[in-house]
């Protein structure tokens, strides 16, 4: 039978390290602010694996996937491919990264609310509110802008997640939420983790179809955004739609 890594009776747990050096009392004293990413994780983890320290394997696990946004996109399959981490470790973590994107979409709803005051009038403003939604994922990420007849914001709706093809865009999951909160227009919009805005011939075949679709639904499209940290492409800018 294979031993569960996060069972071991020679794991090093949080207790083994000296008082001073325990994350969860340095938080109780000092505040979570003033821990390391490697200290919060320990905390989550608990335990560290055969003959490693539970801060040891929280700084190798945030070494083997290169920063902490990284991390939190990892899979389950992922994250139990690294040694030491095993079921109970990684859903562990798993629901903790959830509950923090869960949190930041709540914030994102609070700024929603802000900018649902003003119109979208060109690609510029468009971009300052979907940046903020999509730039920061490891992977391909299709959102939708619901907007009323006077451009006004009213909603930001996740579509997909996954590298953009036609079955993963289609005008029914595009549109679902556009009929169902009664938008008049539409912009949609997806990252490009790789940091080239340049459109691929799918995205250009997706916004054909999406935006004929528009059309027999009397929804408009009105721009199609690839967006990355630094630059945007806007297929309405480009006249590609």
């Amino acid at each position: 039978m294979k031993k569960n890594p996060d069972n071991s009776a020679d794991n090093f747990t949080i207790k083994d390290l000296p008082l001073q050096e325990r994350p969860r009392e340095r938080l109780i004293k000092y505040g979570s602010g003033y821990l390391s990413n490697s200290e919060i994780l320990a905390i989550i983890l608990r335990s560290g694996s055969k003959g490693e320290t539970v801060i040891a394997l929280a700084q190798r696990l945030l070494k083997t996937f290169g920063s902490l946004n990284e991390l939190m996109e990892a899979s389950y399959q992922e994250l139990i491919a690294v040694k030491g981490i095993g079921a109970a470790k990684a859903c562990n973590l798993i629901a903790c990264f959830e509950v923090a994107k869960r949190s930041n979409l709540e914030l994102k709803g609070n700024e929603l609310k802000r900018l649902a005051r003003s119109a979208i009038n060109s690609s510029e403003d468009c971009i300052r509110t979907l940046r903020e939604w999509i730039q920061d994922y490891t992977v391909e990420q299709y959102f939708v802008l619901l907007m009323d007849v006077r451009n006004r914001v009213i909603g930001v709706e996740k579509v997909s997640s996954g590298i953009l093809t036609a079955s993963l865009v289609h005008p029914r999951e595009t549109f679902y939420n556009a009929i169902k909160k009664k938008a008049a227009k539409i912009i949609i919009a997806h990252n490009h983790p790789s940091g080239d805005v340049s459109p691929s011939d799918e995205d250009i075949k997706i916004t054909k179809r999406i935006a004929e679709s528009g059309v027999l639904l009397g929804i408009t499209v009105l721009d199609h955004l690839i967006v990355t940290k630094t630059s945007y492409f806007s297929f309405k800018d480009q006249g590609l739609i």
